[in-house]
């Protein structure tokens, strides 16, 4: 059996252009600068945009960018450039930046009704507008698009380029290599330098024509394919002019182990992204992408028709697109890492294929096409709804947050993102953001400010564990509308100052602890001190330090330490100011020369104290030495605790409780004026950076980009040229005329 879509009717095409680009462009364009939610590639491929527009150079830190070609980002640079974009606030930029993809996306819809009406060479001028109408529907309305051609990262002008390199050699098939090799060449290289995946669907042509099995089509197109590579080898000659060619080989070779499956950093096939968690999170994004998955169902099934058939005419071409579009998602998903995003590669195929292969089967049965219209309408209509929940209103969670944080905290707070917590950092320049893991992490380093999302747990970017923490153990301070994310909450979990794992620090001569804020500042803990200081039970009993260490002695909340051991300042207290001692509440000291263990009749203050277990020989004199001896026996507050009186300290725990603390005798003997802190060792000092090394600096000009691309574009246009005149007769020469016989 031969499928064929017939002929191609008349149609003004550049009307049909200009109403669908109208039709599509409120669905795209409307609230673009607030939905969906930025994402970290997008902050950063927008300051790679601006730092091309204002100097020219390709990066988004201290060194080139080698893992994207730069073309899609020269055209967003340009657009940054002529509407004074580029010096404005990041976050102005990035929403500048969605309109010009938007546009971009605008001409996707464009050019993927265009190739479908070159398809329809079977239909009837109302058949075609009806199947328009179908296409432009499912098209412009399509979640997957939708989610990811609205923002400001290379998709939409990598498919749009795409898409003109096929329609362009679906024009120009009937023309000699001459024409066709120089312009879909280079066509082929601009999209590859928009985004090497490109290939894929750029190969298009050549699979069309190895279907028609037509040789000379197949060397034409491979010739195309060739010259498309030619104009790509601009990317390698930028970085070998920068003296950078080992970088960007080592770039380009991890991006072929990720295309092979041998090495993956993101996508589905990660480490640690089981078969369960794709299940699950492709259950959540059916909530909001289901169209999306019925017309990649529908397109596949399209695909599988048009196998088992000959093709000809425009359903070969057809089937050629299906195929370079679902051979890359197929491998993609087979070894590839195929990131959600990617999808956008394959749904103007699918809408496509959907649509034509569906009309095809049904166009015979009048049930079954009142049957497929209901479909359309139902999946439109789903569309639709996600489009007003998720597009139509405001999103922005990433924004507002960043700048609610810089408004209502100081920026030497830290905050802990979640997700791709990089999203954040540069709309919050000089403020640390960190990504542990886990809650405990994070606290461990004296970070208390959250970020939370309700997504990213669920579809396994983030460990269920940090949010279940953080809500379990701090305070909201403020949510923000996010309906990528799921919505976005600020949090803070409160410091406990006797945390023996919390705001501690290791250090190569002691440690840091962070004792304000979020990790905004604390005191170190060096040297003998911080030995002294492990020893009598560090933060965990004697709490956290009061200021720097002042020559030999530091004061810490609950003990005054000096590199040869803790010093009395209870007894001292007492002797010295009983009255500020009894107004603390501290229990009465009554025996200032000491006691022995007998004294030690409270088993959990016993236990804490002696630090050994029970009988050990020397445990009480080991004690005495770290804390003093007893000066008086345990008593019971007013409350239930109970405390007990020792020469360095006043161990305490609260009633029904094993947990032993040093009461606030540190500050107690500063308030007394027993302990006097030099006004600069009050200061907190900054944290040391949690950050590893900065990598060196590097030139990132695009000026030998410019000028590589030049000139392998003239030379693609000028050897086509230099043949054709090759061929040609000289222009003086006559020709051969035979003499007329009588």
């Amino acid at each position: 059996m031969r499928a064929s879509l017939g002929r191609r009717g008349p149609a003004p095409e550049w009307l049909v252009a200009l109403v669908v680009a109208v039709v599509s462009a409120v669905p795209v364009l409307w609230n673009i600068g607030s939905a969906p939610d930025t994402m970290f590639d997008e902050v950063s491929y927008v300051m790679a945009m601006r730092n091309i527009a204002l100097g020219g150079d390709y990066t988004w830190s201290n060194q080139p960018v080698f893992v994207h070609p730069p073309l899609s980002f020269v055209l967003q640079a340009g657009w940054q450039w002529l509407w004074g974009l580029a010096d404005a606030d990041l976050e102005t930029s990035v929403r500048g930046a969605r309109v010009f993809a938007g546009l971009a996306t605008v001409a996707v819809v464009v050019l993927t009704v265009l190739i479908a009406r070159r398809l329809m060479t079977a239909a009837t001028p109302r058949r075609r507008a009806v199947l328009t109408v179908v296409i432009v529907a499912l098209a412009a309305t399509d979640p997957i698009l939708l989610r990811y051609l609205r923002m400001a990262i290379i998709e939409p002008f990598a498919v749009a380029l795409s898409l003109f390199v096929l329609l362009v050699a679906m024009r120009l098939d009937a023309h000699r290599p001459a024409v066709y090799v120089p312009l879909i060449g280079t066509s082929t290289g601009l999209a590859l330098l928009t985004k090497e995946m490109s290939v894929f669907l750029v190969a298009t042509p050549l699979v069309a024509a190895v279907l028609a099995r037509d040789v000379p089509r197949v060397k034409r197109s491979l010739g195309a394919l060739a010259v498309g590579g030619v104009v790509w080898l601009a990317f390698p000659a930028w970085a070998i002019g920068l003296g950078l060619g080992k970088e960007f080989a080592d770039e380009k070779l991890l991006l072929f182990y990720r295309l092979l499956g041998i090495v993956q950093t993101t996508g589905w096939n990660r480490p640690g992204f089981s078969s369960r968690s794709l299940l699950e999170a492709t259950a959540i994004a059916g909530r909001d992408y289901g169209t999306s998955y019925l017309v990649l169902l529908g397109g596949g099934l399209a695909l599988v028709r048009l196998l088992l058939c000959v093709p000809d005419g425009g359903a070969r071409w057809l089937l050629a697109w299906l195929l370079t579009s679902y051979g890359f998602g197929g491998y993609m998903v087979a070894f590839g890492s195929l990131n959600e995003h990617l999808f956008v590669y394959l749904v103007p195929a699918a809408v496509v294929g959907t649509v034509l292969v569906g009309d095809a089967l049904v166009a015979r049965a009048r049930p079954a096409r009142a049957v497929a219209l209901g479909l359309v309408v139902v999946a439109v209509g789903f569309s639709l709804g996600g489009w007003v929940r998720n597009d139509a209103v405001d999103g922005d969670g990433v924004f507002r947050s960043a700048a609610h944080l810089r408004d209502t905290r100081p920026a030497c707070d830290v905050v802990n993102g979640i997700g791709d917590s990089g999203k954040w950092a540069p709309l919050l320049p000089g403020r640390e953001l960190t990504d542990f893991g886990t809650g405990q992490a994070a606290a461990s380093h004296g970070v208390h400010l959250f970020f939370v999302s309700g997504k990213d747990p669920a579809v396994g970017n983030a460990l269920p564990e940090l949010p279940a923490w953080i809500t379990a153990h701090g305070t909201r301070l403020a949510s923000f509308p996010s309906a990528t994310y799921g919505g976005l909450e600020l949090w803070e979990v409160p410091a406990d100052p006797f945390d023996p794992l919390a705001d501690v620090e290791p250090t190569r001569d002691g440690v840091f602890v962070t004792t304000v804020g979020s990790r905004c500042g604390g005191y170190p803990v060096l040297g003998a001190l911080a030995a002294r200081w492990e020893e009598r039970g560090g933060k965990g009993v004697l709490g956290p330090p009061r200021g720097s260490a002042s020559g030999t002695t530091q004061v810490f909340a609950g003990a005054v330490l000096t590199d040869a051991g803790a010093r009395p300042v209870v007894r001292e207290l007492a002797a010295t100011d009983p009255a500020a001692y009894a107004a603390a509440g501290l229990p009465p000291v009554t025996a200032p020369g000491g006691l022995d263990d007998g004294a030690l009749t409270d088993p959990a203050i016993r236990a804490a104290y002696l630090r050994a277990p029970e009988g050990t020989p020397g445990a009480f004199t080991s004690a005495a030495n770290r804390l003093g001896a007893p000066l008086g026996p345990p008593t019971t507050g007013p409350d239930g605790s109970v405390s007990q009186p020792f020469a360095a300290v006043v161990l305490t725990r609260a009633a029904g409780s094993d947990v032993v603390r040093a009461a606030p005798v540190g500050d107690l003997a500063v308030r007394a004026g027993l302990v006097a802190l030099p006004p600069e060792s009050t200061v907190p000092v900054a944290p040391p950076p949690l950050a590893g090394e900065t990598a060196p600096d590097q030139p990132s000009s695009l000026r030998g980009f410019a000028g590589a691309l030049l000139v392998l574009l003239v030379g693609v246009a000028g050897v086509p040229a230099v043949v054709v005149l090759a061929r040609r007769r000289p222009s003086g020469a006559a020709p051969h005329r035979q003499e007329e016989q009588p």
